[in-house]
């Protein structure tokens, strides 16, 4: 899939397959020897060509060439599907100037011919100031089957015919597929009857980017051994809304480095294949391609000091993996210590290993995976932990490699705690860190040096008798804002009997937001220019009875609120009849985001999915800023 973003890539995705044998149709052109196919949910994929880039000056864009578009696309003989185009002209801000989207195309193979199509469009008249195209295509089937029955697509083109830069030369990269690798091929679909995951067969509108939801389940079999009918729970895989894509929350924290096969996926660890350690509680699946995932651990913004990281602490990495008895699988670990410039220091990176239950026993057996590095010179600021696998038999699934209880431990640091700069963080007024030592501190000038003292509660309202006053009402929609009791009235334990209330949305949005004025709190500007590192943290949880969104934004501002950097992850949508619907934690710090940091904004909130009157929305609580200190401040 180079050089293509993938807008959406719902159901199992995009994938890769060879013309003709196994695409059922000749495409009539033997250059083209791959596609492009889709699957039961919607599938679309783009390119944005920077005419400038490719050669051609203003001057002959200016003259209005003729631009034409061209397009393949096909169908199966079992199955429907549906096709999507939309190309745009546009000027050097991305403006419109002239747009081709024709109406989708449906192929139902009971009445018209699935062979090879071609749509074409020539855009003329359009005006100067043309220096971008913006191509885009897609569709999905119509029987919502599992695996790649859903529109082809192949040989697509845009030419500029007229201008002296490559007369008539295709702009697009990777028209075809040829530049596909292994991991998006179609090659590896098994049949349909084998253990599978299931698509629903809910239809959803193609527009609703929260409706996109594959809803996986395993199907155990009583021949399985003990261990297979371990219940998998595997997260919804949301497909890609414009911005991006938006991975399970149960993959919170990870970079997916690899989503080979069908993908990551998390289990429960019940009684009968238990891990040995009641505080683990679930583990990640692997697929029959490569996956793996990654975490990059920034030590300063922990809170550790240059000088004891230069003291080379011991650093003790483990790791727990195991396969299934049925399946051979791979498992994979690197981690590395790297210095402030991400450049490496020391690596573990063990020979990969193959469990095979043929030939090994205990397959089924956690095993541990151990490293403590030492003597690594000065300089360490980062570590990088990268692990994960695949199974052996390519098997349509998630019978790879099984990993969890993963750790990263420095032993002798003295990391300060961080203080809490927001207050009424749970609707019952102060927060909890807050404490007349640190209210001391306020009074005699800031003490934000000082890492030992717990956060100053910088929200007025503390106590909450006032509800909502001092926090800035941006929306809200339905029957608003409310503050509730914990745990009573909220189904769901939060677990820190310091929190005892939360606010509620409802069924229209509901959004707050709370602006921290860091020089009125003490903070002076050479501390806040040293870019110290701001974390935030959010809570939110669901009801049973009903699904929510959650949205956060975040937002570092300077001396004119303009943005200097900003955490805005995609929103949350929790359905009970799918999801854990208890208290979820949000967590994100901003690093290396420059000088002039004044103030902060946060805004969170949300609202139900069943427009139900009350307040029956998202529960937040449990909200934290924290500044620690600045990287040259942490002796």
């Amino acid at each position: 899939m180079d050089f293509w973003k993938l807008k959406r890539n719902g159901g199992d995705g995009w994938c890769v397959g060879d013309l003709p044998e196994d695409c059922a149709y000749d495409f009539g052109d033997d250059n083209v020897t791959k596609y492009f196919a889709t699957s039961f949910e919607l599938c679309q994929k783009k390119q944005v060509i920077d005419l400038l880039a490719e050669g051609f000056s203003p001057e002959d864009l200016d003259a209005q060439p003729a631009v034409t578009v061209k397009d393949h696309y096909s169908g199966l003989g079992c199955c429907g599907c549906i096709y999507k185009l939309k190309v745009r002209l546009l000027n050097e801000n991305k403006e419109v100037l002239q747009e081709f989207k024709p109406e989708p195309v449906t192929l139902d193979p009971d009445q018209d011919d699935m062979s090879w199509r071609q749509v074409s469009h020539t855009f003329s008249d359009y005006g100067p100031g043309l220096r971008f195209i913006s191509f885009e295509h897609g569709g999905k089937d119509t029987k919502w089957w599992k695996g790649h029955y859903g529109v082809r697509v192949t040989g697509s083109s845009v030419t500029i015919e007229t201008t002296q830069a490559s007369p008539a030369r295709n702009l697009l990269k990777n028209p075809s597929g040829n530049d596909a690798s292994p991991e998006q091929s179609c090659d590896s679909e098994m049949p349909r009857d084998d253990p599978e995951c299931y698509a629903s067969t809910e239809e959803s509108s193609d527009s609703d980017i929260y409706s996109d939801d594959l809803e996986c389940f395993f199907i155990s079999d009583q021949n399985f051994s003990q261990g297979m009918g371990c219940n998998l729970l595997y997260g919804n895989l949301h497909s890609d809304s414009e911005e991006s894509t938006v991975f399970d929350e149960q993959m919170e924290f990870w970079e997916v480095i690899r989503n080979g096969g069908d993908g990551w996926g998390v289990g429960d660890l019940p009684e009968d294949c238990g891990f040995g350690d009641d505080k683990v509680t679930k583990y990640f699946a692997t697929s029959f391609e490569l996956c793996l995932k990654k975490q990059v651990i920034d030590l300063l913004a922990e809170g550790f000091s240059p000088e004891d990281l230069d003291a080379q602490p011991a650093v003790t990495v483990k790791d727990y993996y195991r396969g299934l008895d049925c399946c051979g699988c791979i498992y994979k670990l690197t981690v590395r210590l790297l210095n402030e410039n991400k450049e490496v220091l020391r690596e573990f990176k063990p020979e990969t290993v193959t469990l095979d239950p043929d030939h090994d026993n205990n397959t089924m057996s956690w095993r541990q995976m151990s490293h403590t590095f030492s003597d690594y010179g000065s300089g360490l600021r980062f570590i990088s932990f990268e692990h994960g696998g695949k199974d052996t038999k390519w098997w349509k699934g998630r019978y790879g490699v099984r990993v969890t209880g993963s750790s990263v431990t420095i032993e002798t640091m003295q990391a300060s705690p961080a203080r809490n700069l927001l207050k009424n963080i749970d609707g019952n007024g102060a927060s909890p860190e807050s404490s007349d030592e640190s209210l001391e501190s306020k009074r005699n000038g800031g003490d934000a040096q000082n890492l030992n003292i717990p956060g100053r509660n910088l929200l007025k309202n503390p106590a909450g008798a006032e509800q909502l006053e001092l926090w800035k009402l941006k929306r809200n929609g339905g029957d608003g804002w409310c503050v509730g009791d914990l745990p009573e009235d909220c189904a769901y334990d939060f677990g820190d009997d310091k929190v005892t209330k939360y606010f509620a949305t409802s069924f229209e949005l509901c959004q707050k937001k709370q602006v921290i004025d860091l020089l009125a709190e003490g903070y002076t500007p050479d501390y806040l220019d040293a870019q110290p590192p701001v974390t935030v943290k959010d809570y939110y949880s669901g009801l049973g009875c009903c699904g929510c969104i959650y949205k956060l934004t975040v937002r570092l501002l300077d001396k004119k609120k303009k943005v200097i950097q900003e955490f805005k992850p995609e929103p949350v949508t929790l359905d009970p009849d799918h999801d854990d619907m208890s208290w979820r934690q949000v967590s994100h710090t901003f690093s290396d985001y420059g000088p002039g940091l004044r103030f902060i904004s946060f805004k969170h909130g949300g609202k139900d999915t069943k427009w139900w009157k009350g307040h029956y929305g998202v529960r937040v609580t449990g909200s934290s800023v924290t500044i620690g200190a600045p990287r040259q401040q942490e002796a």
